[in-house]
């Protein structure tokens, strides 16, 4: 970029900055501005303030009874790429549905390109947290049986003993 063009978004970026700190948190106006700066800190790589300035216009979505969340669905994006899975998960299908509701052909079609690798690696998930507590089931019931038979065994290693006392006291006071 030649130096004027980095003068003017500078610039352009402090009239952000300006005006994001005269707006209220819910605000409609907020969705707009943290949107941009959200998109600024995403290009410079600051994924923390980017996530923080998405958040906000969240918050200002749903204060507002928004039902096209640009923001949700650029905040489930960044999730997915760290990991966290489960909220991109519910945060792609909260902005989908949403998106489905209001008839947003575009929003959808744009979520058409992440939501499926979404939804596979959350599935994926979810099959690996399945087969996890199934084994813990099965882990658990077989140990109960070992239990169980463990009592069993037990009780009659006692009910034989105690019949071994009588009988050597009976011997004793017999022979005395």
């Amino acid at each position: 970029m030649s130096p004027n063009k980095n003068e003017a978004n500078e610039e352009n970026c402090n009239h952000l900055f300006e005006a994001y700190q005269h707006l209220k948190p819910g605000d409609r106006q907020t969705v707009f501005v943290s949107i941009l700066l959200a998109d600024i800190y995403g290009r410079e790589k600051n994924v923390e303030a980017q996530k923080q300035y998405l958040i906000a216009s969240v918050i200002s979505d749903i204060r507002n009874s928004v039902k096209e969340y640009l923001a949700l669905q650029q905040s489930a994006v960044i999730l997915f790429e760290e990991g966290d899975t489960k909220r991109a998960y519910a945060y792609m299908d909260h902005a989908m549905n949403d998106a489905v509701f209001c008839n947003a052909c575009q929003r959808t079609i744009a979520m058409a390109d992440v939501w499926p690798a979404i939804e596979k690696s959350h599935e994926r998930e979810t099959k690996s947290r399945t087969l996890r507590l199934t084994a813990a089931l099965v882990l658990i019931g077989l140990m109960s049986i070992f239990l169980l038979v463990m009592i069993v065994y037990t009780r009659r290693r006692v009910v034989e003993l105690h019949a071994i006392r009588a009988r050597l006291s009976n011997t004793t006071f017999a022979s005395a």
